[in-house]
């Protein structure tokens, strides 16, 4: 059987991997001789979140959860992916540095598995031996996780004093290559790297306050996005060199539970299997749904995205994007209209509106079609999440605004 090796990208949207190369020129060779998806969507809006997703393929596990820190009293899903792999006869291991903010909660709430825990380290040399330790047996299936590059933790990729935000920023995003060179060079010391799938992924963007301050966070807010359109690709060095290019398959964040099953099952093609899909949309949150409102330290809502508009609804209303013309989702289209009674009433009656020749009655028509048709799966999977998480539609309703747009015109 052939190793597996997930590799996490703490923070890292797509838009900034793409923009700032310079900073990544080792990660960038990898993608260049790997398949690299562009549609891949994450499906939370902060870390932990994302990697229960991953690994339990699922987003329901801890939709009771009040807190990230909250275990849930009962357990939806009976096995994580880690599990399952070790089940089968695979050494399996979540490696995590550096340690700090109540990672240890993760350990309570089960989040690698029923029969696998993270393995904190504080030391980044102690990690990586841990890590390398890790591959001392085969098959083994590990996951890799830096946190340097989260905003919380840019203080570990920096030595000197006095260092301003942007320094501590770019310090973040050479660290993730540092980590992913380091991780690579061992892989290549224990001589694996032809037996090994590498999966790389991005748990969250971050928005630098470009849609609203949020009490100075720049994750755990709303899924534009900023915070979900992340890097993912996959090194196998059994894939042809014609395969090895962009995938504009449909992918989130809980199909690479799947995939990595296909993956190490010999009868099964996976790339095949993945860019066969019929994946319509990718649904998204930045909370649990038994989360309050009004916490500081997040900020809640739900998003669904179909790979070229996204739509959100937030306690503030709601918002439809076309992150192809719009990756970074300042232009909400709806705020051209009202809703009264569920419809969207037009509002672009100036005649001398300096975008009129853009939004004739076919655009105004197709965000038309579009909000209805996402608005219906937007409202669906939320009130899903509610219902999973012991809440009723009604509290669903009462927290999220359905029945009014995000700066609309007044």
């Amino acid at each position: 059987m052939r190793n597996i090796l997930i590799i996490h990208l703490e923070s890292l949207n797509r838009n900034n991997f793409l923009l700032n190369r310079n900073l990544f020129p080792f990660l960038s060779s990898i993608e260049s001789v790997s398949v690299s998806f562009t549609k891949y969507f994450s499906t939370a809006t902060s870390t932990l979140m994302t990697i229960g997703d991953i690994l339990y393929g699922g987003m329901d596990q801890y939709e009771s959860s009040t807190t990230l820190d909250d275990v849930p009293e009962t357990y939806l899903y009976k096995s994580s992916l880690m599990d399952d792999l070790q089940n089968i006869g695979y050494r399996t291991g979540i490696y995590v540095y550096p340690d700090g903010n109540n990672r240890e909660s993760a350990e309570e709430k089960h989040l690698a598995g029923f029969h696998n825990q993270m393995i904190l380290k504080s030391d980044y040399n102690a990690y990586l031996d841990a890590f390398s330790e890790g591959m001392e047996c085969q098959p083994f299936a590990l996951m890799a996780c830096d946190y340097t590059s989260n905003s919380c933790f840019n203080k570990y990729a920096l030595s000197g004093k006095g260092d301003d935000g942007f320094r501590q920023w770019e310090a973040g995003y050479r660290a993730i290559d540092r980590h992913i060179k380091d991780l690579l060079d061992l892989v290549e010391e224990k001589g694996v790297k032809e037996s090994t799938f590498i999966l790389f992924y991005g748990d969250h963007g971050d928005d630098y306050w470009t849609h609203s301050f949020r009490h100075g966070m720049t994750h755990a807010i709303e899924p534009t996005a900023l915070l979900i359109h992340t890097p993912f690709f996959v090194y196998d060095p059994k894939i042809t060199e014609i395969n090895k290019k962009d995938n504009d398959t449909l992918i989130a964040a809980t199909d690479i539970r799947t995939l990595v099953m296909n993956m190490i099952d010999p009868q099964t093609d996976w790339l095949r299997e993945l860019s066969n899909q019929k994946r319509e949309y990718v649904y998204s949150r930045s909370a649990y749904a038994a989360q309050p409102i009004g916490n500081i330290h997040y900020f809640k809502a739900y998003a669904v995205c179909d790979g070229v508009y996204l739509i959100m609804v937030s306690p503030e209303g709601m918002a439809l994007y076309h992150i192809l013309m719009d990756s970074d989702c300042h232009n909400n289209l709806l705020r051209h209209f009202h809703l009264q009674d569920g419809k969207l009433i037009d509002d672009l009656t100036d005649p001398d509106y300096c975008c009129q020749v853009f939004w004739q009655e076919p655009t105004r028509r197709k965000v038309r079609q579009t909000f209805y048709y996402l608005r219906e799966i937007l409202y669906r999977e939320t009130l899903h999440s509610y219902l999973a998480g012991g809440r009723s539609e009604e509290e669903m309703n009462g927290e999220m605004d359905f029945m009014h747009i995000i700066n609309g015109i007044e």
